[in-house]
Formats: C-alpha cells, structure tokens, sequence
C-alpha cells in the first residue's frame, strides 16, 4: 500500500516537472521523460550539461556545492 502510493506521488510529481519543462520558453523540452532511459544515459546528460555550465563560475561553485550537500 505504502508503495504504491509512493509510486503514484513520484508519477504526479513528474508529471509536474515535465509541465514546468514544457510551460518554460528557454528549458529544453528533450528532458521530458528522461527518467525512463537507464542510469549510465542520464549520467552522459548529466556530464554534458556539467560541461556546458562549466565555463561560467557561478555554476560550477554551484554544483559543487549541491554535491558537498549528498
């Protein structure tokens, strides 16, 4: 019972975020339903989208930041 309310939380909440994605002009509505491809694939996104903020400071200082919160 516990589980499948998490279940149904979890797809609510998804479908959500992928409203948000697609309500929002400068978000990349590729991202919608990434978490159906398998954890090495979104760790190539992962890593790109890394790479592409890299060059800004702000960013990096802020990922960095989020990884020393895990």
């Amino acid at each position: 019972l516990i589980q499948n309310a998490q279940n149904r939380d979890g797809s609510a909440i998804q479908a959500k975020l992928d409203e948000l994605i697609r309500a929002v002009d400068a978000a990349r509505n590729d991202f919608i339903g990434i978490e159906h491809l398998t954890a090495a694939e979104l760790q190539r996104i992962k890593t790109v989208l890394e790479r592409e903020c890299g060059d800004d400071e702000n960013h990096r200082l802020e990922i960095e930041r989020l990884i020393e919160r895990r």
